[in-house]
């Protein structure tokens, strides 16, 4: 950080970020440093989540197809499979303010969630790791019990497993969410709504499929895509409350300073103390 003054530019021009006066420097690390750093920590701890996700879904497959190396996903499901679940948290990450500035520069010991990598340290790691661990435990074992008596091909079995995949994660997106804007509303129904435009474009291509559901897995009529959307809807909700009571029990039982303060925000808490 560079200030200038009478004593010239030169700790300006060689400064990442350029300040007039020292008393910016309040809000530029307590407002502006700690926001940045919760948002990074989200994005990078939400990435590798949604990819381990979308990996483990598929190393649970090849305990079924008896390591075959048949793949349960198109290479065009794996090509685009960023695009719903990462930019939504990547825009939701730009503009997220998990307390407000007036809170922010009211409680300065805040600023200790930075200092002591309070968000982007092993613990939380761990913490998403096994997240994703219990997600894609949950989405391929209601996925495979659904198709195991139904006697479905691997394009239903797999564009079900995909889509559990997507919705999951971007409802994890919106338990990340603090501050809700029209954007961050848009990217997250892109998330949810993206693929239904873009699945039939692909598999329209693909006479197989094509043949037998038309050119969408998803719009096409009869039991089958009826149970892929039942599937899908279940396990996005049965991992959408796991999170939900395991943040509650965390935050109930065993809130730190951060928790804390962002309740006072919310004027849910009491800082009488």
């Amino acid at each position: 950080v560079g200030i200038s003054g009478h004593e010239g530019r030169q700790a300006v021009n060689s400064a990442d970020f350029a300040i007039a006066q020292f008393r910016f420097l309040q809000q530029l690390m307590l407002v502006h440093g700690r926001w940045n750093y919760r948002r990074a920590a989200t994005a990078v701890l939400f990435v590798f989540y949604a990819n381990i996700l979308f990996v483990l879904t598929a190393f649970v497959y090849n305990y079924f197809n008896k390591f075959s190396g048949s793949a349960l996903f198109w290479v065009f499901l794996t090509t685009v499979y960023s695009y719903p679940t990462q930019v939504p948290i990547a825009v939701i990450a730009c503009l997220n303010q998990d307390i407000s500035r007036k809170t922010a520069l009211e409680y300065p010991a805040m600023y200790i969630s930075g200092r002591k990598n309070l968000h982007l340290d092993k613990g939380s790691a761990i913490e998403y790791i096994f997240k994703a661990f219990v997600h894609a435990f949950l989405i391929s074992a209601v996925s495979i019990a659904w198709a195991a008596p139904s006697d479905v091909d691997i394009s239903v079995l797999g564009t079900t497993v995909y889509m559990a995949c997507i919705y999951v994660c971007v409802s994890r997106s919106c338990l990340e969410t603090y501050t809700w804007t029209w954007l961050n509303l848009g990217v997250i129904l892109f998330g949810y709504l993206s693929m239904l435009v873009f699945e039939p474009i692909y598999y329209g291509s693909d006479p197989a499929i094509f043949v037998r559901f038309g050119p969408s897995v998803l719009w096409a009529s009869g039991n089958e895509p009826q149970l892929l959307w039942s599937t899908t809807i279940l396990v996005t909700a049965m991992c959408t409350v796991y999170d939900m009571v395991a943040l509650y029990i965390r935050k109930e039982f065993h809130p730190n300073l951060v928790d804390v303060v962002i309740e006072i925000d919310r004027g849910f808490g009491d800082d009488s103390g």
